[in-house]
């Protein structure tokens, strides 16, 4: 029988999730890195913020969080999603929270979309179809001339204008005032790294580091400046990084509507993992 438990921090809900989690850190990178970050003070917990677990007789059975407004986050590696699933969607129609989203392994997504879209009446369309990928040590490529550095206090602008176009052209989520308020965080935090050849010339940052995971994401070239090799060089260079500091592995998404950025990754030493689905609900 599946049982429902909610978490009323994050703290709790690692305590509860991370050992299994951790089982396949690469493919439940995203949950354990945005319930980490959460934890450690790193990204706020807002009001309506969702940590939930479902247990059966094997143990966990679903992970679920959720700090709006950003997708609910699902994890599980159970076969059979519908009976896993359905302990979350009463709880969410009974305590009259409605996701804006959903994001998790395609199976996972597309089934809780479904049940979801049933129980609310609202419709459930795809908005991107994702590839995770993983690296765990970086190939030798040709880099093009420059240098990475970190971006500094003086780059928040460029870092403004980069973060409101790189979210422009991949999610469309962001006004230019949360874009701003995005990367004063993030440069403060020394998340963002730049590709420099006289002016920067790409941006990468890291985030949702765990234990023995990080991520690298929005990855950036001004129009202007793409072919060059900027990208690859500031990804390649970062991911290196990140490893030298002691991580294990390093993962990030690629959107499949964009095989480029995935044939990059792949010469660097990335390998696909699984494939992602974000679905968002109603009109």
């Amino acid at each position: 029988m599946m049982r429902l438990h909610t978490h009323s921090t994050p703290e709790t809900f690692l305590r509860h999730t991370v050992t299994d989690l951790e089982r396949d850190e690469a493919r439940n990178s995203l949950i354990l890195g945005a319930a980490t970050a959460m934890a450690q003070g790193n990204a706020a917990g807002p009001d309506g913020s969702l940590f939930a677990t479902v247990v059966d007789t094997d143990g966990l059975a679903l992970a679920a969080m959720m700090a709006p407004p950003h997708p609910l986050v699902l994890a599980s590696d159970r076969e059979t999603l519908e009976p896993t699933l359905e302990p979350l969607v009463r709880h969410l129609r009974k305590s009259g929270v409605h996701p804006p989203a959903v994001v998790a392994p395609r199976a996972i997504a597309e089934r809780f979309s479904l049940l979801w879209s049933r129980a609310s009446q609202l419709p459930a369309r795809v908005a991107m179809q994702q590839r995770l990928y993983a690296l765990t040590e970086v190939r030798p490529l040709t880099s093009p001339k420059g240098r990475l550095r970190r971006a500094e206090e003086s780059d928040r602008d460029l870092v403004t204008d980069w973060m409101s176009a790189f979210d422009a052209e991949a999610l469309g989520e962001l006004t230019h005032a949360q874009a701003s308020a995005t990367a004063e965080r993030r440069v403060a935090a020394g998340e963002i790294y730049l590709w420099e050849d006289g002016e920067p010339r790409a941006m990468a940052a890291r985030a949702r580091p765990t234990r023995g995971t990080v991520a690298v994401n929005a990855v950036y070239t001004p129009r202007g400046g793409r072919e060059n090799g900027y990208a690859t060089a500031c990804v390649l260079h970062l991911s290196r990084l990140l490893l030298e500091e002691g991580f294990r592995m390093c993962v990030l998404f690629t959107d499949l509507a964009n095989p480029t950025s995935s044939t990059v990754y792949t010469r660097i030493g990335y390998a696909p993992v699984c494939d992602f689905s974000l679905y968002r609900f109603g009109a």
